[in-house]
């Protein structure tokens, strides 16, 4: 069975005036287990909601959504916090920005629990994260005691991309996480991301307009257009595809319109 399904998926939301906007519109897919998708389409095709739409953020109209083989557009939304990591766009959202990197890290550890926070904040804890964090060569380990909102933007996406995989989620959701950095720092967190997602076996949902990295890092790429899937590529297809491809892929979706 597939890792994460999409069984005739819809959303609707209200106008002002009163008609319906149809951001998703009967989506099916699937992905599975330990496979990265892409997800690509222009401004307003419905990719936020389709995120949305898994976290439990909003209430679909109508359709299932499974993970791991339970149904979850149905399930408690700390239930589902609980089976799915997200690092989005900004570096300031996931995070505490006044609290230190060390009482993030904790935070993210202790996600779907119940216990407080004070307890988790000892001594050992903080020598296991700064050895963790010692991997990445970044000089996080000591910048435990450092506020978040003090980091770079690079290093705070990075923070924010291992409280999203500390617990090793069922599924991990990337949503456009290297638009907001320059070219140099969202390389390196792009390559940071494959590392852990490959390291950690990790299902990954990615949404992204950088079509360069949809071809380099996916197994699948799926076209939304206007809340439905118009086009999947797998991975033996993207291995011979250029970003001219699919940028001419979407420009023509544009144009049909017009």
């Amino acid at each position: 069975m597939a890792h994460v399904i999409f069984k005739n998926v819809s959303k609707n939301f209200q106008r002002k005036t009163g008609g319906l906007i149809t951001s998703l519109d009967q989506v099916n897919f699937s992905i599975e287990e330990g496979s990265t998708t892409a997800i690509i389409g222009t401004n307003g095709a419905g990719k936020s909601t389709l995120f949305n739409a898994l976290t439990r953020q909003i209430d679909i109209n109508s359709g299932e959504i499974y993970l791991s083989g339970q149904r979850i557009d149905q399930m408690s939304l700390s239930k589902v916090v609980s089976k799915i990591g997200q690092v989005f766009q900004n570096p300031s959202h996931g995070t505490a920005p006044r609290m230190t990197v060390f009482e993030n890290l904790v935070l993210a550890e202790k996600r779907g629990e119940k216990r407080g926070l004070a307890l988790s904040l000892s001594k050992k804890k903080e020598s296991d994260l700064a050895n963790y964090l010692s991997k990445f060569h970044l000089d996080l380990e000591n910048r435990l005691d450092v506020p978040i909102e003090f980091l770079s933007g690079g290093q705070r996406q990075i923070i924010s991309l291992i409280m999203a995989t500390l617990k090793q989620p069922e599924l991990l959701l990337l949503d456009e996480h290297t638009a907001a950095l320059d070219p140099r720092t969202a390389r390196q967190v792009m390559e940071i991301t494959q590392t852990m997602v490959r390291d950690f076996h990790l299902t990954t949902l990615m949404i992204t307009h950088h079509l360069a990295d949809a071809i380099k890092y996916a197994d699948q790429i799926l076209v939304l257009h206007r809340g439905r899937i118009v086009n999947s590529h797998q991975r033996d297809e993207i291995t011979h595809l250029s970003t001219t491809d699919l940028y001419e892929e979407l420009e023509n979706l544009n144009t049909s319109e017009e």
